[in-house]
C-alpha cells in the first residue's frame, strides 16, 4: 500500500503541469473518440459485413499510409522546433518552418492527384470495381489528413492541446457519425460513401485547425510563420520523415498485403481487430500529447535529469494502462465481435495478438520521439528504415501464407522490436533510458 501511495505521489509531482493538463484533455477527447469510433465501426461492420468493411478499411489504409509520411516524422519535427524556440522566445528562428511542412503536403497532394487522374484515364470507373474505387478515395483523403497534421503539430508545440486534438478526436468522428447515420436512413451507405463522408469530416476539422493555428501563434512570431525559407529545415525534416517509415507501415501496409494475397473478408477481419487493439495505445497517446513538447523544452534548457524522470514515469503509466486495456479487449472481444457480425468471431485471435504487440511497444517507451527531439534523427532514420524493410517483407510473406493471423503476427513483431532497438540506441547515445525495466529500477 505504501509503495502504491508513493507511486501516486511521485506521478502527481512529476506529471503535474503541462503533461497532466494535456493528458487530461486528450484522455477526455479520446474517450469520446473511442466511444464514437466504436459506434461507427459497429454500424459499418453490421451494415457492410466483413467484406464491405474490408473495402472501407482498404481505402482508409491507403489514406493513412500516405498521410503517415507527414504524421510519422513531420509531427515530431514541428513539435520539437516550435516548442524549443517558443521556450526561448526566438520566433525569428522559426522562419519558414510552416511553409516547409506545407510544401511537403503540396507534393503529396500533387502526386495523389496525378495518380487519381492517371488511374481514371487509364482504367475508367467501373461500378462493380469497389477495390479500385475505394483506393481512389483513399488517395483523395490523404492530403487533407496531412494538412490537418501540420496544424495539429504546431498547436502541440505551442502547448494548445485542446485546440490541437479537438478537431482530430472529436470533430472528425462526430461529423463522420452524423453523415453515416444520414446515409443509413436513405439506404446509401456503402464503403465508398462512408469514405467520402470521412473526407468531408477531415476537411471541416482541417479548416478549424488552421484557424486556431493562426489565432494562437504569437503576434511577435507572425512574420516567421508567413516567411518562406526552407534551407535550414530540409536535412533534419527529411531524416525524420525517413525515420517514420515504420509508422507508415503499421496497420496500413497489412491491408494492402491482404488485398494482394487474400480476400476482402480477411482485410475486414484484420482492420476490425486492429481498430480495437489500438485501444491499448490510449494511455501512451494521452501522455505523449503533453510529454513531447515538455521533453523538447527541457532539452532546450539542458535539464536532462528532469527530462529522464518525465519519460520514465510516462512509460510506467503507459504500460499499466496498456496491460489493463489489453486484458479487457481479450476478455470482451469473444462476446462483442459476433454481436456486430457473426464472421467477426474469427477476428478474436487477431485482436489478442495485436494487443500484445501494442503492450510491448508501450514497454519500450517513446524512444523515437526522444531521440528525434534530442537531435539524433539520423540514427533513428537508419534503424526505422531497416525495420520497415524487414517488416515489409515479413508482412507480405506472413499475409500470403496465413491471412489475417499472419499479418497480425508480423505486425506485432515489428511493433515490439522497433522501439526496443530505438530504446537501446537512446541509452547508448545519450545515457537516457525510457524502457520499462529502467522505469522500475529508477529511484
Amino acid at each position: 500500500m505504501a509503495t502504491a501511495i508513493q507511486f501516486i505521489e511521485k506521478s502527481h509531482r512529476i506529471l503535474r503541469g503541462p503533461i497532466a493538463s494535456s493528458a487530461a484533455i486528450t484522455t477526455l477527447y479520446r474517450l469520446f473518440n473511442m466511444g464514437t469510433g466504436f459506434v461507427i465501426v459497429a454500424i459499418l461492420g453490421a451494415k457492410l459485413g466483413g467484406a464491405g468493411f474490408g473495402y472501407f478499411s482498404l481505402g482508409l489504409g491507403v489514406a493513412m499510409l500516405i498521410a503517415a509520411v507527414v504524421q510519422s516524422g513531420m509531427e515530431i519535427f514541428l513539435v520539437r522546433n516550435v516548442a524549443r524556440y517558443a521556450a526561448q522566445s526566438q520566433w525569428s528562428e522559426l522562419k519558414g518552418v510552416s511553409k516547409f511542412a506545407l510544401s511537403i503536403v503540396l507534393v503529396i497532394a500533387a502526386l495523389s492527384a496525378l495518380f487519381i487522374a492517371g488511374s481514371i484515364l487509364y482504367r475508367g470507373i467501373s461500378h462493380d470495381d469497389a477495390l479500385f474505387e475505394v483506393t481512389l478515395v483513399g488517395f483523395a483523403i490523404a492530403p487533407i489528413i496531412c494538412l490537418n497534421s501540420v496544424a495539429t503539430s504546431i498547436l502541440r508545440g505551442l502547448m494548445k492541446m485542446g485546440r490541437a486534438y479537438f478537431p482530430q478526436l472529436v470533430l472528425v468522428q462526430s461529423c463522420h457519425l452524423i453523415t453515416i447515420l444520414f446515409l443509413l436512413t436513405i439506404d446509401a451507405l456503402t464503403p465508398q460513401t462512408a469514405l467520402i463522408s470521412l473526407a468531408a469530416a477531415w476537411s471541416v476539422a482541417t479548416i478549424l485547425s488552421w484557424i486556431w493555428t493562426w489565432q494562437y501563434w504569437p503576434e511577435s512570431g507572425r512574420k516567421s510563420l508567413s516567411q518562406m525559407y526552407i534551407g535550414d529545415w530540409s536535412r533534419s525534416a527529411l531524416l525524420l520523415l525517413a525515420g517514420g517509415a515504420v509508422g507508415i507501415m503499421l496497420g496500413r501496409i497489412e491491408t494492402i498485403a491482404l488485398a494482394q494475397f487474400s480476400t476482402p473478408l480477411q482485410i475486414g477481419l484484420f482492420a476490425f481487430a486492429f481498430r480495437f487493439a489500438q485501444l491499448a495505445t490510449f494511455p501512451g497517446f494521452a501522455l505523449a500529447s503533453g510529454l513531447d513538447p515538455v521533453v523538447a523544452t527541457l532539452h532546450a534548457k539542458n535539464d536532462h535529469k528532469t527530462l529522464s524522470e518525465r519519460v520514465l514515469l510516462a512509460t510506467r503509466l503507459s504500460v499499466l494502462g496498456a496491460v489493463l486495456i489489453s486484458i479487457a479487449i481479450g476478455a470482451g472481444a469473444r462476446f462483442i465481435f459476433p454481436i456486430i457480425a457473426p464472421e467477426f468471431i474469427n477476428a478474436v485471435p487477431v485482436v489478442i495478438i495485436l494487443s500484445i504487440g501494442f503492450t510491448m511497444q508501450a514497454a519500450a517507451g517513446r524512444p523515437f520521439a526522444v531521440l528525434s527531439i534530442m537531435g539524433q534523427e539520423k540514427v533513428s532514420a537508419i534503424i526505422c528504415t531497416i525495420a520497415a524493410i524487414i517488416g515489409l517483407v515479413l508482412v507480405f510473406v506472413m499475409a500470403a501464407k496465413f491471412g489475417a493471423i499472419g499479418a497480425a503476427i508480423a505486425t506485432a513483431m515489428i511493433i515490439a522490436a522497433t522501439p526496443m532497438a530505438l530504446a537501446y540506441t537512446l541509452w547508448q547515445r545519450t545515457g537516457i533510458r525510457c524502457d520499462l525495466l529502467a522505469s522500475f529500477a529508477a529511484k
